[in-house]
């Protein structure tokens, strides 16, 4: 029989190991999931997808709330001004004072669309489609439409992403319990072993059935108790059957739901506490230990579904999920299912050296690439324009940024996430550092994200940087081999001769463009102020 010192001793233990990796995996849950309805008191909300099995989160309030309407209300009490529509955010157009374009924060770029229209209408997905609506179909698309994707989106994420992170972070903690050196990638283990839809269609059907009993009111709160261990017991073995996690949560839950009642209400001081740290204590503590302490309750319950030989018992076949031995990781190839076959998505030899005139044609060949996609991203607003300093068509920091990708990212090419990143520092080091020589050297500017989300200084931004990410990690795994490969068909003599007309015509491009700078309508004349900063109109260089 459990008691609730026993279980919060336990529970207390996932701290002693790893303290910082428990907490991120719980605040991650928080954040994607909804999970915890009072991680931090400004943002206080209600998921009605996930109706939890503490009698805390189900009285809370009648009224099931987004974390945007909270916050919606507080800038409405802030500001003291009318609550929007749920239209989408019009955007607004650039204004001429004294010569200068002067702009709203906020106001360019496909982020800030988004972070725009997500903080107006008080919904990521509504945010995300009216965003999408703007680009491709300049806003037209019916309201009601856009509504509906809304609503689809909402729906496929709750299904497949949230249920998922609540089963993991179960399994997070469950293993934490026994195995201290518990990495968080465990809470991926239902999608590591291909049982994403059996997961995310039981924990649906949970979800659904709480919403029925909770019409007779009482029901609701007793069945809350009744399907609590469901996601533990997903959690263990993902492949189990609907019917059998329903019947071992129920019969596993009999006769200790009033019990399970005490244990929530015992947290009671610690939330009148977290009240008093604006929430703060929940991030740090409250949250993982409050769902350790559950894991701990599943174990013992389990122990004794296992004696008394239940129905359904064989479907907690984990034997290694609470091993009481000295191994300090769970042991992976013990694990009842089979990591799921991955696609290797990857088939080039990306690990390889690349030659000095592999390396040039590459270089010349991202430039050239580089120059089309700006070409054909101004084309609908200004028609064909030649951008960049040089006159040649080519853009000389997308050759620099690849090239360099390759040669000085060498060493992390095995891990595609660092590769990302790390891009990210690198392209924007160089762009930064190129506007910035640019317009020092010359008194002009070539490009200006003023009005961006997340811009600095004008000279580079979120979005743009987020490009180059994905476009290094593009050339690196898949775009370079192939060029590689391509170039190194090319006779020895041609490849030669072609590389040293290419690097004698950019010189010569270098020189010319060193007195006679590619200027002009669509090229240097985006010269712009944000909103609020007028005073700097004076330090706008002038063409």
């Amino acid at each position: 029989m459990w008691n609730r010192k026993e279980l919060k001793e336990q529970a207390r233990s996932v701290f002693k190991a790893g303290y910082w990796r428990v907490v991120l995996v719980c605040l991650a849950a928080a954040i994607i999931t909804g999970e915890y309805g009072a991680t931090l008191w400004a943002f206080d909300a209600q998921n009605p997808a996930e109706l939890e099995s503490s009698v805390l989160r189900n009285t809370i309030s009648t009224v099931q709330r987004t974390n945007a309407d909270i916050l919606e209300d507080l800038l409405l009490l802030i500001t003291d001004r009318q609550a929007p529509s749920p239209e989408p955010v019009p955007v607004p157009a650039p204004e001429e004072v004294d010569g200068v374009q002067v702009i709203k924060a906020n106001s360019r770029g496909v982020l800030a669309a988004l972070f725009n229209n997500i903080t107006y209408s008080g919904s990521i997905a509504l945010g995300v489609v009216d965003s999408f609506s703007q680009m491709l179909f300049q806003g037209k698309v019916g309201r009601g439409f856009v509504t509906l994707a809304a609503a689809l989106i909402s729906f496929l994420w709750w299904f497949f992403v949230k249920n998922l992170l609540v089963v993991g972070e179960r399994r997070f903690l469950m293993e934490k319990l026994a195995y201290p050196e518990t990495g968080a990638r465990r809470a991926l283990l239902t999608v590591r072993v291909g049982k994403i839809w059996n997961t995310a269609q039981i924990m649906f059907m949970r979800s659904f059935y709480l919403a029925l009993w909770f019409f007779t009111i009482v029901g609701g709160f007793i069945k809350s108790y009744s399907y609590m261990l469901v996601p533990f017991i997903l959690a263990e073995n993902p492949a189990v059957s609907r019917k059998a996690a329903f019947s071992l949560s129920r019969t596993m839950m009999r006769g200790n739901k009033w019990r399970a009642f005490i244990l929530d209400l015992s947290f009671l001081p610690w939330h009148l506490l977290n009240f008093c740290t604006l929430g703060f204590l929940n991030v740090f503590y409250v949250n993982p230990y409050r769902t350790a302490v559950e894991a701990a309750l599943y174990r013992a319950l389990r122990e004794k579904a296992l004696a008394d030989g239940i129905p359904y018992a064989d479907q907690l076949n984990d034997g290694c999920l609470f091993g009481e031995d000295e191994t300090l990781r769970y042991p992976e190839e013990q694990f009842p299912l089979p990591d799921k076959q991955r696609r290797k998505w990857i088939k080039s030899d990306f690990r390889r050296d690349y030659s000095g005139w592999s390396l040039i044609l590459i270089f010349f060949t991202f430039a050239v690439v580089g120059w089309v996609w700006e070409v054909i991203l101004g084309l609908s607003a200004e028609g064909f324009v030649n951008r960049g300093v040089f006159h040649g068509p080519w853009l000389p920091i997308y050759g620099v940024g690849g090239t360099l990708v390759l040669l000085v990212l060498k060493r992390v090419r095995n891990h595609p996430v660092a590769t990302f990143f790390l891009t990210v520092l690198l392209c924007g080091a160089i762009e930064y550092g190129t506007g910035w020589f640019l317009e020092l050297a010359t008194g002009t500017r070539w490009w200006d994200y003023s009005g961006y989300f997340l811009n600095l200084n004008g000279y580079i931004c979120a979005e743009g940087l987020l490009v180059f990410g994905l476009g290094g990690v593009a050339a690196v795994y898949v775009f370079a081999p192939m060029l590689d490969d391509l170039y190194g068909r090319i006779p020895f003599k041609w490849k030669s001769f072609i590389c040293c007309l290419l690097v004698a015509l950019f010189i010569s491009d270098m020189a010319y463009s060193r007195f006679f700078p590619n200027t002009g309508k669509g090229i240097t004349d985006y010269h712009y102020v944000v909103e609020g900063l007028l005073p700097q109109l004076s330090s706008v260089p002038r063409l």
